[in-house]
């Protein structure tokens, strides 16, 4: 007989989930790919990153890109380029996820950070 083999602890799983948001941010990733990658089922995987992290992976990943827009927003970069390289499909989309993170628009954000 074969001993069985432990599965990975949870906290690695999220801890690899959390790096590669981290690292492809501006890509479209789906629950699906990240539930893939690590073999786990969506929804448990939902749980395991809600309770390391205090959010869901999507939540996560929309915090990184604003915090992402926040900086790329303080340069020279229009909010529409900023919104395309960060992975949202259009202004409306980063506008209003922007705004429901920061409770500011990008533009009142910019015009905040500049005055």
């Amino acid at each position: 007989l074969r001993a069985a083999r432990p599965a990975p602890r949870d906290g690695g799983v999220t801890a690899f989930v959390r790096d590669y948001l981290e690292a492809h941010y501006a890509e479209a990733v789906s629950l699906e790919q990240l539930a893939g990658l690590v073999q786990r089922h969506p929804r448990h995987l939902i749980e395991a990153f809600r309770r390391a992290y205090g959010v869901p992976p999507h939540t996560y990943l929309l915090q990184r890109r604003v915090r992402e827009a926040k900086r790329l927003l303080l340069g020279e970069q229009a909010p529409l380029a900023v919104a395309l390289s960060l992975g949202f499909y259009d202004q409306a989309h980063f506008a209003g996820t922007f705004k429901r993170f920061t409770g500011v628009t990008p533009g009142q954000f910019r015009r905040g950070a500049v005055t």
